[in-house]
């Protein structure tokens, strides 16, 4: 499929139904987890399976200033769709959880994207286990 204009890039950690997804937009650099010395929002125990031979990685997100790091495991892939396959959360899931939208390739609803902003927000409010607790209410 060829980008267009309406077209939206995520990168995907990990393999459907158990994949996250965020804004390739957002995505700084990713790193081997070995080579990271800082404090990273590990998502690991969310994410399905062993790290397999793709291994474990951090992903250093931000905007401007805000930097959030996150701990994977698994593969990792670029995942580009139309705008119309972005589907809105439930106003109450949206609202419980660490997720901002659903992703629905071909309308086959399989994964969610991570609400960067809240993960920000909550990771100076609250310890690891509680942000990851927040990401698996859904």
């Amino acid at each position: 499929m060829a980008k267009t204009d309406g077209d939206l890039t995520f990168l995907v950690v990990g393999e459907p139904p158990m994949a996250l997804a965020v804004a390739a937009t957002r995505v700084r650099s990713i790193l081997p987890a070995a080579s990271f010395s800082g404090d990273a929002l590990d998502l690991m125990p969310v994410l399905a399976g062993d790290a397999g031979e793709d291994g474990t990685h951090v992903l250093m997100l931000g905007q401007g200033a805000d930097e959030l790091a996150l701990s994977v495991k698994g593969h990792l892939s670029l995942l580009t769709l139309e705008a119309s396959a972005v589907l809105p959360l439930p106003p109450l899931l949206e609202q419980s959880s660490g997720m901002s939208h659903l992703l629905a390739p071909r309308g086959v609803p399989l994964m969610f994207v991570l609400d960067l902003a809240r993960l920000a927000r909550a990771k100076t409010s609250r310890g690891s286990s509680e942000l990851c607790a927040a990401v698996t209410e859904t």
